[in-house]
């Protein structure tokens, strides 16, 4: 396969942008060709990427270029590139994730490709498939499918319009210069949340540290501190993702006895308030499904749901 392949998967590409995308960003829908050319071309011709993707999920029996992209011809006419996907980068939950469709696929249809998407990649038991919707309207509406995580942007211009919420008196919030800072206190606060909420140990895990650094050198790297304790972390990070340059939310996490008591946004809007608009005019980040206080909180200050990526069991 080369790049004229996806030219036939074009429309599908810019339309799979939402239309609030679009109003922040006129030039999203060219850049998200430009990148799913990009990553195409790499998940199809590139063999170090297929190998070193094959020793990082590693498939008994199972050679590199089967973990490649491959394109589908459906019995309802239209076509799909899918490749296969380890949640987490673990092998226990491999799944198949679809790329670029030619359309937009009816209830029907969506359920028979899942079910030929199951045999096609069958040599690495998948346990889902995973498909990309910018809009309620194409969302898989399926018995079987639920929903993985959520895309959610905002523009920081207009969150900034809003007044924000004062922080407790006793907290004082802080841009960290670099990550060893907080990382003791952001990982004691991650492993008390997973305390809390075991179910989400798995999906929702602690940023890397290296990343911390990155946002601490980014300028997107704050604290919250009560007196000399760490209550709270908010880790940020300029990225063109998403196919618009955005501050993209690394993490947000705080220490349990503040959770449930409706800090969570006020902390998320002061760090948005203080981020530099000159770097990446918006804020974006993934939430995964089940955890609705995450996604409370960003459409609290004025973020909004852009996209959803949904399994197919």
């Amino acid at each position: 396969m080369t790049a004229a392949t996806l030219e036939r998967y074009r429309a599908w590409l810019e339309d799979s942008v939402s239309p609030v995308v679009r109003a922040w960003c006129p030039d999203a829908a060219r850049r998200r060709y430009l990148e799913a050319t990009a990553q195409y071309l790499e998940r199809t011709i590139n063999d170090e990427y297929s190998r070193r993707y094959a020793r990082a999920c590693p498939v008994a029996g199972v050679e590199h270029q089967l973990y490649r992209l491959r394109e589908l011809s459906l019995s309802c006419g239209a076509s799909l590139l899918a490749g296969i996907h380890f949640r987490g980068l673990a092998t226990g939950f491999p799944f198949v994730g679809v790329f670029a469709q030619s359309r937009w696929l009816a209830e029907k249809e969506l359920a028979e490709a899942h079910a030929q998407l199951m045999r096609e990649f069958a040599v690495f038991a998948p346990r889902a498939s995973w498909w990309w919707s910018p809009v309620d309207e194409h969302r898989p509406k399926l018995k079987a499918a639920c929903t993985d995580s959520l895309l959610v942007m905002g523009s920081l211009a207009e969150l900034r319009r809003q007044p924000a919420p004062l922080l407790p008196p006793e907290w004082q919030l802080r841009r960290c210069n670099s990550g060893s800072e907080v990382g003791a206190a952001f990982l004691e606060l991650y492993r008390g949340f997973h305390r809390a909420r075991p179910e989400l140990a798995e999906l929702v895990q602690a940023a890397p540290l290296d990343a911390l650094e990155d946002c601490a050198k980014a300028g997107g790297l704050y604290a919250c501190f009560s007196g000399s304790e760490v209550v709270a972390v908010v880790a940020a990070k300029p990225e063109a993702q998403y196919c618009v340059d955005a501050w993209l939310m690394w993490d947000i996490v705080l220490g349990r006895q503040y959770c449930g008591k409706g800090l969570a946004a006020p902390l998320q809007r002061a760090v948005l308030g203080r981020l530099d608009a000159s770097l990446a005019p918006l804020v974006a980040g993934t939430i995964n499904g089940e955890n609705l206080p995450s996604l409370r909180t960003a459409l609290r200050v004025g973020r909004q749901i852009v996209g959803a990526w949904t399994f197919i069991h």
